[in-house]
């Protein structure tokens, strides 16, 4: 669809009928169009089969006209929404051939929906934000189409007319369902901190999707139809070659993570998975022997997104809490063994609150580990350098990065065994794996010369 309303935007262009400053407008009215073609032939075409014609035209003409005014839930892409329409459309034409709501039932279905139709309405979305004036003028015609709805239903109460009142009835069910299924979907609003979630949550996406045989995330994937949220600027900066290493390097990175969570877990089964500045990384999942505690930690702002996305489950508990203030030390159950991991955390740390918040843990946790990913200085400086320069900061220097991490950190705590890795060559093998020649060039560099490494703290003092 994309393609096709670019030619015809393209043609209506060189025609002259509009001019070239208005070739994105067009472009996306054209593609809504055939989307909404497509899907409206599609229906039309199945109501057809099933001899539902007045029927279709009844739950086409309600649910559009509510939608449109009303809103309610909106999927992410074309092909998700065509088959949720089509889906939708049977299972509504099906049920109505099929069971008849009563009289009093279809009355008391339509008059609560309207009014939960109307208190919700107007229902926006990422890509449908609306300002007060627009609000209001889809409140008013909600209310209209909605009183219209109940009058239509009173005439086919007083023609007898049964199975059409039951289908007005199920019509005004099923928007309700949508807008409250749209509420529920998860809106990630631009330029809040919540953003940050995304592109670590895209990127295990695209890991997933390039790289199956090395890192396979489900999850990520479904989160990220879950949440409302413009993907296209993320998704056109991935095709970029440097990008797609970017990739990779999660891809190993979690890996690697993963594997020194799970190979502590080896040896203390029921130890405690901590995860610390955990966004919407699900590694402690991924490592659950079924015996362990998975604590995840992060911002409240960014926990009220998680505990939307990805409610703790079976022996979790999400915590929110700045990792600077150490009262959450408190609140870990460390006594059957604990390891800890950051994944892409400390990067944003200044070494001495990283120093501070090892000590700290050293000091608690005898006997537990503490593992997370770290760089070399120039790397520092690379991965940094955009979101610090919005910042406004200048002393980068400051800014947590490892070289040497035995001969660095040792100063930080006696009572600590110290080691490190390579993670991208460190762990896992680049030989076999379907990654280009420039890709593993590009691997040898970060750990050999960009010192990307996964750090690995023992504590001793065991209890």
């Amino acid at each position: 669809m994309k393609q096709l309303s670019e030619k015809i935007a393209k043609y209506v262009i060189k025609t002259g009928v509009v001019s070239p400053e208005l070739y994105v407008v067009y472009k996306y009215r054209f593609q809504i169009g055939l989307e909404m073609l497509c899907c409206f032939v599609t229906c039309l075409s199945i109501a057809i089969y099933m001899h539902m014609i007045p029927e279709f035209a009844i739950f086409t003409g309600i649910f559009m006209l509510l939608r449109t005014y009303a809103g309610g839930v909106h999927l992410n892409s074309f092909g998700s929404c065509f088959i949720c329409s089509v889906t939708v459309q049977i299972i509504a034409m099906y049920f109505n051939s099929k069971y008849k709501f009563t009289v009093g039932t279809a009355w008391i279905l339509i008059l609560v929906s309207a009014i939960l139709i109307l208190k919700a309405a107007p229902v926006e979305c990422i890509n449908r934000e609306l300002d007060d004036t627009e609000k209001e003028h889809c409140k008013k015609v909600t209310m209209k189409v909605l009183s219209a709805v109940i009058v239509f239903a009173g005439c086919c109460t007083l023609a007898g007319i049964p199975d059409i009142l039951s289908l007005v009835a199920l019509t005004s069910f099923i928007i309700l369902i949508s807008q409250y299924v749209g509420i529920l979907k998860y809106k990630i609003e631009k330029n809040t901190v919540q953003e940050t979630l995304i592109i670590p949550l895209y990127a295990r996406k695209m890991c997933s999707e390039l790289y199956p045989t090395l890192y396979y995330d489900e999850t990520a994937s479904e989160l990220i139809d879950k949440i409302d949220y413009d993907f296209s600027d993320v998704a056109e900066k991935s095709k970029s070659l440097m990008q797609r290493f970017g990739f990779l390097e999660v891809a190993m990175r979690q890996n690697d993570l993963a594997w020194e969570v799970r190979d502590y877990l080896s040896t203390h089964p029921n130890a405690a998975v901590v995860n610390l500045g955990c966004g919407l990384d699900n590694t402690g999942r991924f490592c659950d022997n079924g015996k362990c505690k998975i604590y995840n930690l992060d911002f409240p702002d960014v926990i009220a997104v998680r505990n939307q996305l990805l409610p703790a489950g079976e022996r979790e508990i999400n915590i929110a809490t700045d990792l600077n203030d150490l009262s959450w030390l408190e609140k870990i159950d460390a006594s059957d063994g604990i390891v800890l991991f950051a994944a892409g955390v400390f990067y944003y740390f200044r070494t001495e609150q990283v120093k501070k918040l090892v000590q700290a843990m050293s000091n608690v946790f005898g006997g537990g580990r503490m593992v997370f990913d770290a760089a070399g200085k120039t790397a520092v400086k690379m991965i940094a350098k955009t979101w610090l320069k919005e910042s406004k900061i200048k002393d980068v220097g400051a800014y947590f990065s490892v070289s040497n991490a035995k001969k660095e950190l040792s100063l930080w705590s006696r009572d600590m065994s110290i080691s490190s890795r390579g993670y991208m060559l460190g762990y896992g093998d680049l030989k076999n794996a379907p990654v280009g020649r420039f890709f593993k060039f590009l691997a040898s560099v970060g750990d050999n010369i960009m010192k990307m490494q996964i750090v690995r703290l023992d504590f001793g003092g065991a209890k």
